[in-house]
């Protein structure tokens, strides 16, 4: 993975092996628990958003109750990986929308073998980039969440 440029980060969040990488909307929503029992029902909702984000594509996307993540048919738009640590859940969704899906011949995505791994570009058979696609989903995520959501500026980088 080193020669190709490509990190390997060991995190203590759920799932297996997963990807991030240029394409993928990826969103760790930072939420204090009050219970343990809260997870299930966390996971649920940012299902629930993506499958909205997806409809909003034309996509339909569903749950697969053995496995948390949000599918199209048998493949994998979105992989949901969570931890929880003192109460408050970590890591996050991982939505796949221009992303180069090659990325599958090193890994095994969440630890599955019969499914595969799809994007919202493949399956609307569109030009669409994250930029297309992150006010939708933060839309269903505030809708979800009953919350708003504050735009603030891009950092400047000083070279």
């Amino acid at each position: 993975m080193a020669a190709l440029g490509v990190d390997v980060v060991e995190v203590e969040r759920g799932g297996d092996v997963t990807y991030h990488g240029p394409g993928q909307l990826v969103v760790y929503p930072v939420r204090r628990l009050e219970r343990f029992r809260e997870v299930v029902p966390l996971v649920r909702a940012l299902e629930a958003a993506v499958m909205d984000t997806c409809s909003a594509f034309g996509v339909a996307a569903e749950r697969w109750s053995e496995h948390a993540g949000v599918w199209v048919g048998g493949n994998q738009i979105c992989a949901i990986g969570l931890a929880v640590r003192g109460m408050v859940s970590l890591h996050g969704i991982a939505l796949n929308v221009a992303t180069d899906l090659q990325y599958v011949r090193f890994i095994n995505p969440c630890g599955l073998t019969a499914r595969g791994v799809t994007s919202l570009v493949r399956e609307t058979g569109r030009t669409l980039e994250v930029a297309d696609v992150k006010p939708t989903l933060l839309g269903a995520l505030a809708r979800t969440f009953d919350t708003e959501f504050i735009a603030t500026p891009e950092p400047s980088v000083k070279a």
